[in-house]
């Protein structure tokens, strides 16, 4: 068994950078004491590259040796090079005599497991602790499994540590815990050295932007372009995303492809393309766009990625040039294959290597002769060296020698040369296809033709429920690398293959439809039988299950529409909706029942009760995605078309649901009189009904207006009811909104700790299922609390965290909000020119949405930033335009903050007859709405007027009143300290008390009412 023991310094460019002569020397002694411990347990230092060094134990000290050199490293040695960190990894493999490729494999695999090593830490493979010697008291911990660069055959990882130290690190640095959607491959990447170099340099040339691997299919460049994307990874802050364009059959769903893979949420009127463009914009990622050849039409839409978003790089594969001008092609060929004239040993050249371990893996014993070795030479350079027809040829190694394979596919070759004149581009590959395909069984080509049916692979279920095919017969067709066998016990086929035995199953059209109704039939079952557990406590399963058939279950949908199946379609459409629903797939929801609306609309298909009701709800659901992306009166036309189709159907739970989606229409419109007339009637419905999941929804709903109106027991009676349901039920997101409704309930009570808990527990909720809208609202829900017990840094991040989450979903709306409190915690803390930029680009995206809420607070947080940096007029100017705004929308609370906020703008202007009037007036509305910190702003502003007037003895009373109050916030209570410091508390106790005594039993609001009452010079009198 031979344990290699990997070393190299962390982050060692930047130390050259940063400390260049210094390195020099450190550099020296870390090979310096690297070569002392390594000889000492007993092993040997066989390359070094740099100042990454690989060493070779073949006995058991190699844990031994990595803790002490751990240890020894860590010392105080290093002073002149600020962070100097060691990664250590070890893997083992066991080898035989000479096996140079698997001991080269090896140790590429341990470059991997170094390279997701963090400096100071000892990860290694459960291969090489098994085959080491563990020091006492060494501590192992499971890091769990991951996939590593090499993209193959994820691993479990574990670091050693030795029991003194107690250093913490971060997760590793692998595919697995980095933003990326790539997944492991089935064969080890196999020779193409040069041509990685290639697309690697250019990944990290910052001129290059995208790159064509252009070939035939079959020859490699989708693995290439992974294996170059993986190595890159880390480069990429926002993540590296392979698209397949295999089941895109137009250039509009491109867009759609790429937004689904790099999570881009579509919401409102604007067009999607502009939105995937606009969330791309500002976001440092690499997309790998994969088999684009019957998309070139759509090549603008690269073009328009790349000059719309300057950090985004572009890998494309295809079999012809997309013309672009930022294109940098790479011609890929065949695996480098002997030529006849060659005299060294074949089993050198990549493409032989590449069969050989093709063939061992259909049959382990395989071993090249000198004689077989000319002859796979031969096959290797028929077939162009072309990986997949080599993968293919290998596999018949089980009934074939190497000699009869070579004659069946020049045979092969002879006979397509024949018929079509050597135009045909992957002309070996479908002769070895061919071939491939004559040698099976009839029963093996129905199954192979049925099954090419799947979209995105399959599980052994669905292959024996459509195709009859048994596991003993994937299992053969493994074996002939017509299928593969992914570590998630998925079998795919390659995308050539699935076309060649569609192009089969299509010879026969009935039997193509017949096959196809079983898929669909298949994945609809497959939807219904899950429909119940995704509103139960299995939710978060049943979601990655009909994630992992994606794929397949929208082939379905839109076969079972097409075909206009009423049963299927009724079948399979609640869990359909739910999983957009949750997953927060609004503009794929919209699509799939826009199209499913259509079908059923026509009248002559529409001919029955049943059928109406279908198109009612199709519609319906349809208006609820619609809704979800702000396109609030296309939304409220669809619904209500369905309510009007349902009552008249007289079918209540088709009226209770459509109900149900204008509810929160209604309250995003504030139509809240309709919206409280729609809670109350679905609730009735669904009682009627004992439909307990929508009961629930429905006391959501009902909650509603009582929270707006302050009748908090009233609200949190139906909160508590539903949650009490959902609890029931197991189902988590409508448990998680009654719980963020219960904390906002808690945080109007001054109750933070109970808050905090309710949206702690919400969040967990969304960020689990990576519902990352859900999870943003909660972010801004904590950066309120934040807020109140000003703690405004803590704010800030809660803010910025929202505003990253709501990046994702392009609803432009939210993102004006977080960007909103975003300005709102930048003031507060102090920075009012951030809060100045941030909010003007807030208001550009209230603007553009043409919401006067954000742009009522928006003008009002300028007036206030604007205030605090000493200029006023432009202050008074935002001031007056957020009076105008929310007078307009009759926004009395917005009326008394804006006020509030031009009451000191005119104060610095010296408009001193404006101020108290306006001070008055916003704490009349502060009181109406039970806001107690605006009233008392609006007081202590007053005594600042006073002040600035030569008032100070009123002045001071209103501070010494001021202070008495409990609920004074920390800020507000700092800036009265402030005044009575510069002019002293002139009250003693019975002068306070007097004021108490004239004031009633004293609270902030009686306060406020006795001010308000008295003129100024009867209050100074008073005193």
């Amino acid at each position: 068994m031979a344990v290699f023991l990997l070393s190299n310094i962390e982050d060692s460019a930047k130390k050259w950078e940063q400390f260049h002569d210094a390195m020099a020397k450190a550099l020296v002694r870390y090979d310096d004491i690297l070569q002392k411990f390594v000889t000492q347990f007993g092993g040997s230092i066989i390359k070094t590259v740099d100042d990454q060094v690989f060493a070779l134990f073949d006995n058991r000290n190699t844990l031994k040796c990595a803790l002490t050199l751990q240890e020894e490293l860590k010392k105080p040695i290093w002073d002149s090079v600020s962070g100097f960190k060691v990664c250590l990894a070890l893997h083992a493999v066991d080898m035989k005599e000479n096996e140079e490729d698997r001991f080269n494999t090896a140790m590429d695999r341990a470059a991997c497991v170094l390279a997701a090593t963090w400096g100071g830490q000892t990860v290694v493979t459960p291969e090489a602790l098994e085959v080491s010697d563990k020091p006492e008291g060494a501590v192992v911990e499971d890091l769990g499994v991951h996939l590593l660069r090499d993209l193959y055959d994820p691993r479990p990882l574990l670091s050693v540590a030795s029991a003194a130290s107690k250093e913490k690190f971060e997760p590793l640095r692998t595919l697995t815990t980095g933003p990326n959607n790539l997944t492991p491959q089935s064969t080890p990447f196999f020779g193409r050295a040069d041509e990685l170099k290639r697309v690697d340099g250019d990944l990290k040339d910052p001129t290059r932007r995208m790159i064509t691997l252009l070939g035939q299919g079959g020859i490699g460049k989708t693995r290439l372009a992974l294996q170059a994307a993986a190595q890159r990874a880390e480069d990429f802050a926002q993540g590296v995303y392979y698209v397949s364009l295999a089941s895109v059959t137009n250039p509009e769903d491109l867009v759609l492809a790429v937004a689904g893979a790099v999570k881009c949420f579509f919401s409102g009127d604007m067009d999607a393309n502009q939105q995937l463009l606009r969330f791309l914009k500002d976001r440092s990622c690499l997309l790998i766009l994969d088999g684009f050849e019957h998309l070139l039409i759509a090549g603008t839409l690269v073009d328009e990625i790349l000059s719309a978003a300057p950090k985004v790089k572009v890998i494309v594969t295809s079999r012809s040039r997309l013309n672009l001008l930022e294109e940098k092609v790479i011609q890929i060929d065949g695996l480098a294959s002997p030529k006849s004239e060659d005299r060294g040993p074949v089993a050198d050249f990549s493409a032989v290597k590449f069969f050989l371990t093709c063939a061992q893996r259909v049959k382990p014993q395989f071993e090249l002769s000198e004689t077989e070795g000319q002859e796979v030479a031969q096959i290797c350079r028929l077939l162009g060296g072309v990986p997949l027809a080599i993968e293919l040829a290998a596999a018949w190694v089980k009934m074939l020698s190497c000699q009869e394979i070579k004659e069946e596919i020049e045979v092969s070759l002879d006979f397509l040369e024949s018929k079509q004149g050597g135009t045909e581009k992957n002309r070996s590959l479908r002769a070895v296809f061919e071939y491939s395909w004559s040698v099976l069984t009839d029963g093996e080509k129905k199954m192979l033709m049925d099954i090419s049916v799947f979209q995105g692979g399959f599980l052994a279920g669905a292959a024996e429920k459509i195709a009859d095919c048994p596991p003993e017969t994937l299992a053969d067709l493994v074996d002939k690398s017509l299928l593969q066998k992914s570590y998630s016990k998925r079998y795919e086929m390659h995308e050539m293959i699935r076309q060649f035995a569609e192009e089969k199953l299509k010879d026969s059209l009935d039997r193509y439809q017949a096959v196809r109704g079983r898929h669909t039939e298949y994945f609809c079952n497959f939807l219904a039988a899950r429909e119940t557990g995704l509103k139960g406590p299995g939710g978060d399963q049943i979601l990655k299950e009909i994630a992992g058939e994606y794929r397949n279950v929208l082939a379905a949908w839109k076969w079972a529409v097409g075909k206009q199946d009423e049963a299927l379609v009724q079948k399979a459409y609640d869990a359909l909706f739910n999983y957009f629903e949750i997953m927060f797939l609004a503009k794929e929801g919209e699509e799939a029942f826009a199209l499913a609306a259509a079908a059923f609309s026509d009248p002559d298909v529409a001919d029955t009760p049943e059928r109406q009701l279908l198109f009612s709800m199709m519609l319906a659901r349809q208006g609820w995605f619609v809704h979800q992306q702000g396109r609030m009166e296309k939304a409220e036309a669809l619904i209500r078309e369905g309510l009007a189709l349902a009552r008249e159907l007289k079918q209540a739970r088709a009226v209770g649901e459509c109900l149900h989606y204008l509810c929160p229409l209604y309250s995003f419109l504030r139509r809240y009189e309709e919206e409280e007339k729609c809670a109350a009637e679905s609730l009735e419905i669904f009682q009627t009904l004992n439909d307990e999941w929508c009961v629930a929804w429905s006391l959501f709903h009902m909650a509603q207006k009582p929270k707006r109106d302050h009748e908090n027991e009233k609200a949190r009676k139906y909160f508590l009811q539903s949650v009490e349901i959902f609890r029931r039920l197991g189902y988590r997101d409508g448990l998680a909104w009654n719980l963020t409704s219960l904390g906002q309930i808690a945080m109007l009570e001054k109750d933070y700790e109970g808050a905090k808990k309710y949206f702690n527990e919400s969040l967990g909720i969304f960020e689990v299922r990576e519902n990352k809208v859900s999870a943003g609202m909660i972010l801004l829900e904590l950066a309120h609390l934040c807020e109140d017990v000003e703690d405004f840094v803590s704010a800030y991040v809660f803010s910025k965290r929202a505003y990253e989450s709501f990046q994702s979903s392009q609803n432009r709306l939210r993102l004006a909000w977080a960007q909103f409190y975003c300005a709102d915690c930048a003031y507060n803390m102090g920075d009012w020119e951030d809060s100045l930029g941030v909010s003007k680009d807030a208001l550009r995206l209230f603007s553009e949405e043409e919401d006067l809420v954000g742009q009522g607070w928006t003008y009002a947080n300028l007036c206030r930033a604007y205030n605090a940096g000493g200029q006023f007029e432009e202050g008074s100017a935002y001031g007056v335009k957020s009076v105008e705004v929310f007078t307009k929308i009759h926004d009395m609370e917005g009326v008394g903050a804006a006020q509030y906020y031009l009451a000191f703008s005119e104060m610095g202007l010296d408009n001193l007859t404006v101020v108290e009037p306006l001070l008055l007036s916003a704490m009349e509305k502060g009181m109406a709405r039970d806001i107690h910190w605006r009233v008392v702003d609006a007081i202590l502003g007053l005594a600042e007027l006073k002040l600035k007037l030569g008032d100070v003895v009123t002045a001071v009373t209103y501070a010494n009143i001021l202070l008495k109050d409990r609920e004074i916030g920390k800020d507000q209570k700092k800036r009265t300290q402030k005044l009575l410091a510069e002019k002293g508390p002139l009250l003693d106790d019975a002068q306070i008390q007097q004021v108490e005594k004239k004031a009633g039993s004293f609270t902030t609001q009686t306060l406020s009412a006795f001010l308000t009452a008295r003129p100024h010079e009867k209050s100074k009198a008073t005193v």
